[in-house]
């Protein structure tokens, strides 16, 4: 059994630093919301309070964490905007949704001053393992709910009938072609992103192959020119994926939410000096944020590339090859 050393002799020292940007208010806060979550006293329950696919990842690992825990029941403690990925994995035992939810780091200090324990909300975020080189993102979730390093994520459920319906008519409403389209997802909040004039070249070599192209859009984002606005939510993600039949996703939660998608996935790390390394992490970021290091369930159809972020036109031909 392979168990993840050395993370507890490192993960004080990120705390330490860390814990300067939290404030008492910010446990109190944490304790308010497990009171008012109502709690079971056999139940474990986790705070998946972060972006999409800390979330997603998490979800994912709920069964495993039975398992070690003689099935006892799980629960999971979200915003309302990420039910539907709690709703993806059965063996989450039931779900609450509040608003103003702790901040993500509250767990570094959190998992400091309690025991993990039923009955009460436990972090599932680890932050300390982000120097070790030879570990990959979903593994500090792992660490901190006591699961093998080698514990695998289980595999969500596939969309339903009426889904792909649903998603096969917006496809076809938006001029598009099921099974023949490839979406792009240009957004991303932590990395660097991509110009528009490079994804516009990306759609060009596309259309070039035989495929329609669609822009998933959020908010006000607009569609990369040359091609068709797409808006989804979060619950539709996978049917639309799946209905389309190809995703280009530059780095973000979309690409844990989509990777066990029935369809072709190309994900981008664009690969540039700034937060290129991180302290002792000794090869680069791209390699601890790699879906494919994580031993999530059907990602066949997964091709990943680490790209300058002003792709060449002959980059972008190998890429979509």
């Amino acid at each position: 059994m392979s168990k993840i050393s050395g993370y507890k002799e490192r993960i004080g020292g990120v705390r330490g630093k860390l814990g300067i940007v939290l404030s008492p208010f910010d446990v109190l806060r944490w304790i308010c919301v497990e009171k008012l979550a109502g709690i079971r006293p056999n139940e474990w329950a986790f705070l998946c309070n972060a972006h999409i696919g800390e979330t997603y990842l998490a979800c994912g690992l709920m069964e495993a964490f039975r398992k070690e825990h003689n099935n006892e029941p799980v629960v999971a403690v979200l915003p309302k905007k990420y039910l539907p990925i709690a709703r993806m994995f059965p063996a989450i035992s039931r779900t609450i949704t509040m608003e103003h939810l702790p901040i993500a780091f509250t767990s570094l200090i959190v998992s400091t001053l309690r025991n993990p324990r039923k009955g009460e909300l436990l972090p599932i975020l680890g932050f300390g393992c982000l120097g070790y080189e030879d570990l990959n993102c979903i593994d500090p979730q792992k660490m901190v709910l006591g699961l093998d390093r080698n514990a695998r994520s289980s595999r969500p459920l596939k969309p339903s009938r009426e889904a792909m319906a649903k998603a096969n008519r917006a496809i076809k409403e938006a001029g598009l072609r099921p099974g023949r389209t490839a979406i792009l997802f240009p957004g991303a909040r932590t990395i660097r992103r991509m110009s528009a004039t490079t994804w516009a070249r990306v759609a060009h070599t596309l259309e070039r192959k035989g495929w329609a192209v669609a822009t998933n859009v959020v908010g006000d984002e607009k569609a990369i020119p040359g091609t068709v606005a797409l808006r989804f939510s979060v619950e539709d993600a996978s049917a639309v994926a799946e209905a389309a039949g190809w995703v280009i996703i530059l780095r973000s939660g979309m690409c844990e939410l989509l990777s066990s998608a029935n369809c072709r996935k190309t994900f981008l790390y664009p690969k540039y000096r700034e937060n290129y390394y991180n302290g002792e992490f000794k090869r680069n970021l791209n390699r601890y944020l790699m879906i494919s290091g994580m031993r999530l369930p059907n990602t066949s159809d997964l091709k990943e590339f680490e790209i300058n972020p002003s792709l060449s036109d002959r980059e972008i031909r190998s890429i979509l090859s």
